[in-house]
């Protein structure tokens, strides 16, 4: 009887908790910034998983040079991107991030992963850009995943913003990690394993979106059963 009374008193708080991802996870249009035509880069992986995840949503690649990338079409910029877009990936130096990110906001993009590494892991110039980047995102009500992160994963959406090369199948399994390199290799685990994820987040520095956030968007997330952390 306790037990049927704890959980119920979870339901109930499950529906009046907002999810701190949804922008992320419920995003209708994605940007890619940095995308590049070269099979050998990162940002060419994160837009096949885009595509071969099946995303119901449009995808913008984005590059100053334009053309045509895996059959869509490039723009030069995100003033062009048409809507709707309210997600983008960053894919560009860490030199240029505070620029795209501004970039971002005036373009009314409220979800953001970085995706670039050179921050706060690198010393006293690193810590203080990722502030830089924290500022531009209160004055934007922007919430952004990272800086040096992967991205997310969800197999219900479907949704995969990363560069991992396994797409893993659905399951009732959460999965966050700070490292992109533990998300990947557990992720191969799984596939081996015949074991499917409902969602996987990498949240690198943490400059953001934290631990608890992603904790809490896995404890709301319906898919979810059972949660995993690194």
């Amino acid at each position: 009887m306790r037990m049927e009374r704890c959980f119920s008193t979870f339901q109930s708080a499950r529906r009046i908790m907002d999810d701190p991802l949804a922008r992320f996870f419920n995003a209708r249009g994605v940007a890619l910034v940095g995308a590049s035509a070269q099979p050998t880069k990162l940002s060419y992986g994160v837009l096949q998983n885009l595509i071969r995840s099946g995303y119901p949503g449009p995808i913008y690649p984005v590059h100053p040079r334009g053309g045509e990338i895996l059959g869509l079409p490039v723009y030069r910029s995100l003033a062009e991107v048409p809507d709707p877009v309210e997600l983008a990936i960053l894919m560009v130096p860490a030199e240029q991030s505070l620029e795209v990110l501004e970039a971002c906001g005036r373009r009314g993009i409220r979800a953001v992963i970085l995706v670039a590494s050179g921050f706060a892991e690198r010393g006293d110039e690193g810590r203080e850009r990722e502030e830089q980047l924290r500022a531009v995102a209160r004055r934007y009500g922007m919430r952004f995943i990272g800086p040096n992160a992967v991205g997310l994963i969800d197999t219900r959406i479907p949704l995969n913003t990363t560069f991992i090369h396994v797409q893993p199948e659905p399951g009732s399994i959460g999965l966050v990690s700070h490292s992109g390199a533990v998300c990947g290799g557990i992720l191969d685990w799984g596939a081996s394993m015949g074991i499917g994820f409902s969602r996987v987040i990498s949240l690198g520095n943490q400059a953001d979106v934290d631990l608890a956030d992603a904790l809490c968007s896995l404890a709301l997330d319906p898919s979810t059963r059972v949660v995993g952390a690194y």
